[in-house]
């Protein structure tokens, strides 16, 4: 954003240019500003025009967080447009930080952008929980993408708020995940006959959760495969899963990528 205010600055035809809807339709923006707001107020209009939003910030760094926090507060208000959203933390997270801020935040999107396509936490360092995933199905129907599968070290999303989400967005056909989180009942309803076409589902196997896991029907693998059979499956496993853990996730009915 600040290359877009010094651009600004310049004239008004740059001015012009800079606020320019088309300019802002896929924007990235990386919170690393510690000596003035993000959000300037002659910019702050042209958040109206972003359908596309990747986010970078530092959730060690207090201004950093707190301009990212800022941000998609502001967007919550004024997110008519909003088509995909992707949240990516750089560095460290501080210990036993639970990022309610940030989630809240987020809560506060899914709340608002009822045309939200896709949504991308992968690369949130925090625990993500049924009550997310339950504001996303219910606020954000016209969701085609949403990953989960981030690099927390606890599963808190259960099974029963995934099925809710499917049944929720039924154009959903990207789906992000830790294993605990998906059951045999959710493999039905993706191999239902009015399913939209599914093309990809991201499987990590990293939390104790996980590893205790139940093993999935084949048959509910195989039904899913043949109703989808450009389906691709993406497997993280976590080294130090258990050797029969790792087997009740491989089986041969699983289209792995």
């Amino acid at each position: 954003l600040r290359d877009r205010a010094a651009a600004a600055r310049v004239c008004r035809a740059w001015a012009a240019a800079a606020t320019c809807s088309m300019v802002w339709h896929d924007t990235t923006i990386s919170c690393d500003c510690e000596r003035e707001g993000t959000l300037l107020p002659y910019l702050s209009a042209c958040l109206d025009h972003v359908h596309n939003l990747r986010l970078e910030f530092e959730p060690a760094r207090e201004p950093s967080r707190r301009a990212a926090t800022e941000l998609l507060t502001a967007l919550a208000v004024r997110t008519p447009g909003l088509r995909s959203l992707r949240l990516e933390c750089r560095g460290e997270k501080p210990l036993f930080d639970a990022g309610r801020d940030i989630l809240d935040s987020v809560h506060a999107i899914c709340r608002a952008a009822c045309a939200l396509r896709h949504l991308d936490l992968r690369r949130l360092p925090f625990t993500l929980d049924d009550e997310l995933v339950l504001q996303a199905a219910r606020g954000c129907p016209e969701l085609r993408s949403l990953f989960l599968d981030n690099c927390t070290l606890v599963g808190s999303v259960k099974p029963d708020s995934v099925l809710e989400l499917l049944e929720a967005c039924p154009r959903l056909c990207a789906l992000g995940l830790h294993l605990a989180s998906l059951s045999g009942t959710a493999l039905q309803v993706l191999a239902a006959p009015d399913r939209a076409p599914f093309a990809l589902l991201a499987l990590r196997c990293a939390c104790p959760e996980d590893a205790r896991a139940p093993r999935l029907p084949e048959e509910a693998w195989a039904a899913v495969r043949r109703r989808h059979p450009g389906l691709a499956v993406e497997l993280e496993l976590e080294p130090a899963l258990p050797a029969e853990s790792v087997t009740r996730v491989l089986q041969p009915a699983v289209p792995v990528a």
